[in-house]
């Protein structure tokens, strides 16, 4: 395995590279940050489980973000994704496209079992989170 902290392993199947903000200008996005201070360890933790569970690999298309960044995608303004600097994100969002409808189910009822409390469901991507502000379920973009 490279040295390149950007590409060490933070679980059994996950890189920090793929939770860094994708703005490429913050300090959330570079290769020297820490991974407790971008992503939260029991968000993580329950994200490995829900891998376990699937038993298929997932690609995240946005982890932590920016305030700047999270603007930029349509994010609202209380993200779970957003780091705050005194709070890491706790928030993932997983590429479905070529996905079953089973097994998008079986990622599903895996977040629940792992108390993702944000669950959104869109066309190419499902959106999990353990903000305990709020428990929520919802749709977009079909």
């Amino acid at each position: 395995m490279s040295n390149d902290t950007n590409q060490q392993k933070i679980m059994i199947n996950f890189r920090k590279s793929e939770f860094k903000c994708k703005c490429n200008s913050c300090r959330y996005s570079r290769d020297d940050i820490d991974i407790g201070e971008l992503m939260d360890p029991i968000f993580l933790d329950k994200l490995q489980h829900m891998r376990t569970d699937v038993g298929k690999p997932f690609r995240i298309n946005s982890g932590a973000r920016c305030a700047l960044y999270n603007e930029s995608v349509g994010g609202v303004p209380i993200s779970a994704h957003l780091v705050t600097g005194i709070q890491p994100a706790c928030a993932a969002d997983i590429s479905m496209v070529g996905w079953s409808a089973a097994a998008r189910y079986k990622f599903v009822k895996s977040a629940i079992k792992y108390n993702m409390w944000g669950i959104g469901i869109y066309k190419n991507f499902i959106h999990v989170d353990s903000k305990k502000k709020r428990k929520a379920l919802w749709h977009g973009d079909y």
